[in-house]
């Protein structure tokens, strides 16, 4: 959890209001997104690696995933 912890000061610290919405589906947090009218979604997931590959999903206000490049 200690991605969790470093995202959730650094948005907190910036200003923004952060949903810790627990183990979820990562098609949820899309859908989420777009029901909440938040701003931006993010899941952190390890997909079908090993927990030690964890990565960093972004999606827009519209519910998509944002380009990798971002």
């Amino acid at each position: 959890y200690m991605i969790e912890n470093a995202m959730v000061s650094g948005l907190c610290a910036a200003g923004m209001d952060v949903f810790l919405l627990g183990p979820i589906p990562t098609p949820a947090v899309a859908m989420l997104v777009r029901s909440l009218r938040a701003d931006i979604g993010v899941m952190i997931s390890a997909s079908h690696n090993p927990y030690y590959d964890n990565g960093i999903k972004l999606f827009g206000p519209d519910g998509y995933k944002l380009s990798d490049e971002i």
